[in-house]
């Protein structure tokens, strides 16, 4: 039962963690570092973008 729980928990947050992690990332990124780690930090803060119209054109395509 416990394994269930575990990866209804993964399924429903791990998503939204990532994009968490990966946009705190960037926000930090573009704080502290300089140069290089500018173009991370707008890659960082991009990708969940990215992900996010992926998925909304993914659901408007699946409802044709």
């Amino acid at each position: 039962m416990k394994q269930y729980k575990k990866n209804v928990f993964v399924r429903l947050w791990g998503m939204p963690v990532v994009l968490f992690i990966l946009t705190l990332a960037g926000l930090i990124l573009c704080l502290v570092k300089e140069g290089v780690w500018d173009v991370l930090a707008w890659i960082a803060l991009a990708l969940p973008m990215v992900l996010i119209l992926k998925y909304l054109y993914w659901q408007k395509n699946k409802e044709k």
